[in-house]
Order: C-alpha cells, then structure tokens, then sequence
C-alpha cells in the first residue's frame, strides 16, 4: 500500500528558529541546548542552562508536541531531531534548532520526529546542507521542500508508538548490559582484589602453563606468514579481531592452505587456549571455544 507524498511546507503549522542568550543564572527559564539532544534522538536535561525572561521569550516558549530540529551543527550532527514533551517547567531553545509545530489534523509530531530520525540516519540532512570546515546547516526553505510519506492520522501514530516501544526496549537492553558490566567488576574485585590476600597464594602465570614448552607461545613473525599467503579456505588464522571484545568472536576470514599450515603447525590454537592482545590493542583476551577447527594464531596474539 503507497502513502501519497507531501511537502513539509503543507504539513507544518509554525516553524521559528530559537535565540542565542549569553548570559546563563540561576533563576532563568530553561533553555533547550545542543547538549540536551542525546545521540539517539532523545533530550536529556542531566545538564541545564538558565537564560533571562525578557519580552521576547514568550515566541519560543515550547510546548508538548514541538519537534525540534537541529538545523546547524557539525556536518554528522546536524539533522538530528528530538520530539519535546511536558518537563513540569517552562523552557524554550537555543539558536541551533528550528522548532516544528505540526498541523494535527494532517501529521501527528511523534511520527515526524521518527520519519525525521530515519532521514538523519540515511544521510538526507547532511546531502541538503550547506557545509563548512567543520560546520553545517539546513536551511529552513530546504528542509520544508523534503517530501513525506503520509498515512492516515490512526496509521502515524501507530508506527510512533511502535517505534516508541522499540526504543524504550533497546534502552532497557543497555541499561542491562552497563548493570552487568558493573556486576561483573564488582565480582572481580571482590575475587582478586579483596580475596587474595586472605587465603589464596600467588604465583607466577608461567608455573600455571602447559609444561610442555609450548605454554606461552607468539604467532609466527616476519616472512614466516605474509597476506600473501592467506587464502580463501582452509585453516584459520586468529587475530586481534577474535579476541579484542573479551570474548571470542569469528571475524575477519583469513585463512592458509594445509601446506602452509603444516610448516606452522607449533603454532596451532587448541581448545580453552586463552588468547591475549599483545599488539595495537593490548590486553584483551578471550577463551578459546571447545569447538575449534584447525587454527593458528598471529603474532598479535
């Protein structure tokens, strides 16, 4: 099913552009800042400014269901767009944004703000700016010419709240992970730092290794493995890539012919091997799956 293509232009109610203020005390009204805009779309007022109530504040005062769009910023951030909704407190916004209000009997401002995301990320707004060393902006003609899609009223709010369910689930997500990542210090900390000294000896890593002699071992160095030689298939070679998340990944194919293999055979990775970065990013490591093909490691490994 095609949705007919309107003009911005048609769409939108008002559009302004905020006000620079120098000043900045502690009994202003809040003002949106470039810093209140998230990288994923979303405004955070962590950190806030205060500008003076004068006469003129009353034109940029905001209002739930603004969206606000940051028309001049570097040439990758400019674009990116946030929906404004009930803080508990007035506010207006800075200079760098261009505020949105919507016709509501046309465009419901969640689906724009989304729509507007989605171009950002596909590059539209940077295509369309006018660029400098190190500075961007969209000018106001240019962004209400962009064309978009327009389902029924019923259709945008559903993809809004879709997508606003989406979001909310990714935020959990990383939310999770920074939790265990924290957990997992403090687990750390209280096994090696605090419980060592208590009842645990420590010794060298080397009295721990394979005593065979080949416990502690570098890949091969210098014409002994050559890019030239890496083939399509055959036996793995592991580098910095497989083990440089703490965990270990398959990542950039390499691999050498059993001919080349059988000349590097000492170096072969063998399952639960531990593997640690010694070169460019230093220190990583990562556990060797049980389930290993042939391999070899790098001398970055």
């Amino acid at each position: 099913m095609s949705w007919p293509e309107v003009a911005l232009e048609d769409l939108i109610a008002d559009v302004r552009p905020g006000f620079a203020s120098g000043s900045d005390i502690s009994d202003g009204i809040l003002q949106v800042r470039m810093h209140n805009l998230s990288r994923a779309g979303a405004l955070d007022f962590t950190k806030q400014r205060r500008v003076p109530i004068d006469r003129r504040t009353e034109r940029f005062m905001l209002r739930t269901g603004d969206v606000l769009f940051n028309a001049t910023n570097s040439p990758d951030l400019v674009g990116k767009t946030a929906l404004f909704c009930e803080i508990g407190e007035p506010a207006v916004f800075s200079n760098h944004f261009l505020r949105l209000r919507v016709n509501p009997q046309r465009l419901d401002p969640g689906y724009l703000t989304r729509w507007m995301q989605w171009q950002h990320a596909l590059g539209v707004f940077r295509a369309i700016s006018q660029q400098w060393v190190n500075q961007a902006a969209v000018r106001t003609e240019r962004l209400l010419r962009l064309l978009i899609p327009v389902p029924p009223l019923e259709d945008q709010r559903r993809v809004s709240r879709v997508l606003d369910a989406a979001d909310a689930i990714r935020r959990k997500r990383v939310d999770a992970i920074a939790t265990l990542g924290v957990l997992a210090e403090a687990v750390f900390a209280e096994m090696f730092a605090s419980g060592q000294d208590d009842h645990w000896p420590t010794v060298p890593v080397r009295d721990l290794v394979d005593p065979r002699g080949a416990g502690i071992r570098t890949g091969p160095f210098g014409s002994q493995l050559l890019h030239s030689e890496f083939v399509d298939d055959g036996i793995a070679v592991l580098g910095i890539d497989n083990a440089v998340t703490n965990e270990f990944r398959w990542a950039k194919p390499r691999h050498i012919t059993e001919a080349k293999y059988a000349a590097l055979k000492r170096y072969t990775v063998h399952p639960r091997d531990i593997l640690i970065t010694i070169m460019g990013t230093c220190g990583w490591a990562a556990v060797v799956p049980v389930d290993i093909p042939p391999a070899i490691n790098t001398k970055h490994l």
